[in-house]
Protein backbone atom coordinates (compact mmCIF):
# COMPACT_ATOMS: atom_id res chain seq x y z
CA UNK A 1 0.00 0.00 0.00
CA UNK A 2 1.37 3.39 -0.92
CA UNK A 3 1.20 6.53 1.14
CA UNK A 4 -0.42 9.68 -0.20
CA UNK A 5 1.21 13.08 0.12
CA UNK A 6 -1.23 13.81 2.95
CA UNK A 7 -0.07 10.64 4.76
CA UNK A 8 3.57 11.72 4.33
CA UNK A 9 2.79 15.22 5.64
CA UNK A 10 1.02 13.72 8.67
CA UNK A 11 3.94 11.36 9.27
CA UNK A 12 6.45 14.25 9.02
CA UNK A 13 4.37 16.26 11.50
CA UNK A 14 4.31 13.29 13.84
CA UNK A 15 8.10 12.94 13.60
CA UNK A 16 8.54 16.63 14.46
CA UNK A 17 6.13 16.28 17.39
CA UNK A 18 7.96 13.14 18.53
CA UNK A 19 11.32 14.95 18.48
CA UNK A 20 9.78 17.88 20.33
CA UNK A 21 8.34 15.43 22.86
CA UNK A 22 11.73 13.77 23.30
CA UNK A 23 13.31 17.16 23.86
CA UNK A 24 10.71 18.15 26.46
CA UNK A 25 10.93 14.81 28.26
CA UNK A 26 14.72 14.86 28.21
CA UNK A 27 15.35 18.47 29.10
CA UNK A 28 12.64 19.14 31.63
CA UNK A 29 11.10 16.03 33.13
CA UNK A 30 14.03 13.60 33.27
CA UNK A 31 16.65 16.18 34.28
CA UNK A 32 14.35 17.63 36.90
CA UNK A 33 13.22 14.35 38.48
CA UNK A 34 16.08 11.98 37.57
CA UNK A 35 19.24 14.09 37.34
CA UNK A 36 21.60 11.08 37.53
CA UNK A 37 20.29 9.44 34.31
CA UNK A 38 22.99 9.29 31.64
CA UNK A 39 22.10 11.49 28.64
CA UNK A 40 23.37 8.96 26.08
CA UNK A 41 21.25 6.09 27.44
CA UNK A 42 18.28 8.37 27.77
CA UNK A 43 18.59 9.54 24.17
CA UNK A 44 18.88 5.98 22.85
CA UNK A 45 15.86 4.85 24.88
CA UNK A 46 13.74 7.80 23.77
CA UNK A 47 14.71 7.29 20.13
CA UNK A 48 13.80 3.58 20.25
CA UNK A 49 10.46 4.39 21.88
CA UNK A 50 9.88 7.10 19.27
CA UNK A 51 10.67 4.75 16.37
CA UNK A 52 8.31 2.11 17.76
CA UNK A 53 5.64 4.80 18.11
CA UNK A 54 6.15 5.95 14.53
CA UNK A 55 5.98 2.37 13.26
CA UNK A 56 2.68 1.87 15.08
CA UNK A 57 1.34 5.13 13.63
CA UNK A 58 2.42 4.09 10.13
CA UNK A 59 0.76 0.68 10.47
CA UNK A 60 -2.48 2.20 11.74
CA UNK A 61 -2.44 4.79 8.91
CA UNK A 62 -2.04 2.05 6.33
CA UNK A 63 -4.86 0.01 7.89
CA UNK A 64 -7.10 3.05 7.94
CA UNK A 65 -6.31 3.75 4.27
CA UNK A 66 -7.22 0.18 3.38
CA UNK A 67 -10.53 0.51 5.23
CA UNK A 68 -11.25 3.79 3.45
CA UNK A 69 -10.40 2.16 0.10
CA UNK A 70 -12.78 -0.70 0.89
CA UNK A 71 -15.58 1.74 1.75
CA UNK A 72 -15.34 3.12 -1.80
CA UNK A 73 -16.55 -0.30 -2.94
CA UNK A 74 -19.49 -0.65 -0.51
CA UNK A 75 -22.18 -0.24 -3.16
CA UNK A 76 -20.73 -2.60 -5.78
CA UNK A 77 -19.93 -5.21 -3.11
CA UNK A 78 -23.67 -5.85 -2.73
CA UNK A 79 -24.20 -6.75 -6.41
CA UNK A 80 -24.16 -10.32 -7.72
CA UNK A 81 -22.60 -11.44 -11.03
CA UNK A 82 -25.52 -9.98 -12.96
CA UNK A 83 -25.27 -6.60 -11.23
CA UNK A 84 -28.35 -7.20 -9.07
CA UNK A 85 -28.80 -7.05 -5.31
CA UNK A 86 -31.59 -9.64 -5.25
CA UNK A 87 -34.06 -7.87 -2.96
CA UNK A 88 -36.97 -8.08 -5.41
CA UNK A 89 -39.23 -11.14 -5.58
CA UNK A 90 -41.35 -12.18 -8.60
CA UNK A 91 -43.55 -10.95 -10.20
CA UNK A 92 -41.45 -7.79 -9.77
CA UNK A 93 -38.13 -7.52 -11.56
CA UNK A 94 -35.01 -5.76 -10.43
CA UNK A 95 -32.70 -3.76 -12.66
CA UNK A 96 -29.73 -1.54 -12.02
CA UNK A 97 -27.46 0.47 -14.28
CA UNK A 98 -24.92 -2.34 -13.97
CA UNK A 99 -27.44 -5.11 -14.77
CA UNK A 100 -28.77 -3.22 -17.82
CA UNK A 101 -25.22 -2.81 -19.14
CA UNK A 102 -24.38 -6.44 -18.45
CA UNK A 103 -27.41 -7.67 -20.44
CA UNK A 104 -25.44 -6.96 -23.60
CA UNK A 105 -22.51 -9.03 -22.32
CA UNK A 106 -23.75 -11.98 -20.24
CA UNK A 107 -26.87 -14.05 -19.62
CA UNK A 108 -28.04 -16.50 -17.00
CA UNK A 109 -28.36 -20.15 -18.02
CA UNK A 110 -29.77 -22.06 -15.07
CA UNK A 111 -27.53 -20.96 -12.23
CA UNK A 112 -24.50 -20.28 -14.46
CA UNK A 113 -23.47 -16.99 -16.02
CA UNK A 114 -22.52 -17.28 -19.68
CA UNK A 115 -20.63 -14.69 -21.69
CA UNK A 116 -22.48 -14.02 -24.95
CA UNK A 117 -19.38 -13.53 -27.10
CA UNK A 118 -15.66 -12.99 -26.80
CA UNK A 119 -15.11 -11.38 -30.18
CA UNK A 120 -13.66 -7.90 -30.76
CA UNK A 121 -17.08 -6.22 -30.33
CA UNK A 122 -17.61 -8.01 -27.02
CA UNK A 123 -14.17 -6.94 -25.77
CA UNK A 124 -15.03 -3.36 -26.77
CA UNK A 125 -18.32 -3.60 -24.83
CA UNK A 126 -16.43 -4.93 -21.82
CA UNK A 127 -13.96 -2.03 -22.09
CA UNK A 128 -16.87 0.42 -22.15
CA UNK A 129 -18.51 -1.37 -19.22
CA UNK A 130 -15.27 -1.22 -17.19
CA UNK A 131 -14.85 2.46 -18.05
CA UNK A 132 -18.41 3.15 -16.84
CA UNK A 133 -18.22 0.92 -13.75
CA UNK A 134 -14.51 0.74 -12.82
CA UNK A 135 -15.20 -0.37 -9.24
CA UNK A 136 -17.36 -3.37 -10.22
CA UNK A 137 -14.87 -6.26 -10.15
CA UNK A 138 -16.87 -8.62 -12.31
CA UNK A 139 -16.34 -6.48 -15.41
CA UNK A 140 -12.62 -7.28 -15.15
CA UNK A 141 -13.52 -10.91 -14.44
CA UNK A 142 -15.65 -11.23 -17.58
CA UNK A 143 -12.98 -9.51 -19.67
CA UNK A 144 -10.28 -11.78 -18.23
CA UNK A 145 -12.39 -14.84 -19.12
CA UNK A 146 -12.84 -13.62 -22.72
CA UNK A 147 -9.19 -12.71 -23.17
CA UNK A 148 -8.11 -16.05 -21.74
CA UNK A 149 -10.53 -17.83 -24.11
CA UNK A 150 -8.99 -15.86 -27.00
CA UNK A 151 -5.45 -16.76 -25.91
CA UNK A 152 -4.61 -13.14 -25.17
CA UNK A 153 -1.97 -12.98 -22.39
CA UNK A 154 -3.40 -9.69 -21.09
CA UNK A 155 -6.19 -11.72 -19.46
CA UNK A 156 -3.94 -12.07 -16.42
CA UNK A 157 -3.80 -8.29 -15.78
CA UNK A 158 -7.60 -8.11 -15.84
CA UNK A 159 -7.87 -11.12 -13.55
CA UNK A 160 -5.39 -9.53 -11.13
CA UNK A 161 -7.34 -6.25 -11.18
CA UNK A 162 -10.53 -8.19 -10.36
CA UNK A 163 -8.71 -10.02 -7.53
CA UNK A 164 -7.49 -6.70 -6.10
CA UNK A 165 -11.00 -5.25 -6.06
CA UNK A 166 -12.54 -8.49 -4.79
CA UNK A 167 -9.94 -8.46 -2.03
CA UNK A 168 -11.59 -5.23 -0.86
CA UNK A 169 -15.25 -6.07 -1.52
CA UNK A 170 -15.07 -9.40 0.28
CA UNK A 171 -13.95 -7.65 3.47
CA UNK A 172 -17.21 -5.70 3.64
CA UNK A 173 -20.03 -7.06 5.78
CA UNK A 174 -22.82 -6.76 3.19
CA UNK A 175 -20.93 -8.14 0.19
CA UNK A 176 -22.65 -10.63 -2.10
CA UNK A 177 -21.41 -14.22 -1.90
CA UNK A 178 -20.69 -14.16 -5.66
CA UNK A 179 -17.66 -12.00 -4.83
CA UNK A 180 -16.25 -14.80 -2.64
CA UNK A 181 -16.87 -17.42 -5.34
CA UNK A 182 -15.28 -15.35 -8.11
CA UNK A 183 -12.31 -14.48 -5.91
CA UNK A 184 -11.70 -18.19 -5.19
CA UNK A 185 -12.04 -19.05 -8.88
CA UNK A 186 -9.63 -16.34 -10.00
CA UNK A 187 -7.06 -17.22 -7.38
CA UNK A 188 -7.13 -20.84 -8.56
CA UNK A 189 -6.79 -19.79 -12.22
CA UNK A 190 -3.95 -17.37 -11.47
CA UNK A 191 -2.10 -19.99 -9.40
CA UNK A 192 -1.77 -22.27 -12.44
Amino acid sequence: MSLSSLDIAILATQIILMLLGISIIRNYLIRKFLPRVNDSRLDKTLIVVGIIGLALILISTMRLNKQIDALDYTVVARYNRLGLIGNVKPPLTETTDISRSLQEIVWLEGDKIKIKSCGPEAIQKLDEFIKTFPKFPLGYYFKAKCLQYNGDPSWRANAEKAVNILGLTTTLADHHSDHDAVLRELREILAK
